[in-house]
């Protein structure tokens, strides 16, 4: 069955509509399932250190813009995976104490606290690597994952000594 090899688009969705409950249509219904995520945006104007819709939270988005809404909610609702999170940034980072959410009428924001401290700290001070490290273990760890997770350079900005990584 072709479905549009050649073209600049796809044609799975006319595949769908001319034979619904066909192989075109599970395709397509499993692709819906897929998240691709690429955390390479870390500069100051970056989504990921901007405020977000607090309600923004049923899944991780792509560039990680609702990382503090999808942090909030897995402390709030999904405790185990949270804390799941939680350890494993600190043993990449070991400074890092715990996430701080502090949200403002419908919006959030990711802060953190650094351990032996009550300062919180804005995600600003983290290092870009810390950033995507956070957002790449929020990726992996989440509860009820996407059927499948494809990763845009997940190496990128990351410096790990062996001895963090065992």
């Amino acid at each position: 069955m072709p479905l549009g090899s050649g073209h600049l688009e796809t044609m799975l969705h006319d595949e769908v509509t001319r034979h619904p409950g066909g192989i075109a249509e599970r395709v397509r219904d499993n692709l819906a399932r897929w998240r691709i995520y690429h955390f390479h945006d870390t500069s100051s104007s970056s989504p990921m250190k901007k405020t977000a819709d607090v309600n923004d939270n049923r899944y991780l988005r792509s560039d990680g813009a609702n990382i503090a809404a999808f942090l909030f909610l897995l402390r709030e609702k999904h405790q185990a995976e949270y804390e799941l999170i939680r350890g494993t940034v600190q043993r990449v980072a070991p400074f890092f104490d715990d996430f701080v959410f502090k949200p403002e009428s419908s919006v959030i924001k990711l802060a953190w606290q650094q351990r032996d401290s009550d300062y919180p700290f804005d995600v600003s001070q983290l290092s870009d690597g810390s950033l995507r490290f956070i957002c790449l273990a929020t990726a992996l760890l989440q509860p009820d994952p996407p059927s499948t997770i494809i990763i845009d350079e997940p190496e990128l900005g990351l410096q790990l000594r062996r001895s963090q990584v065992l």
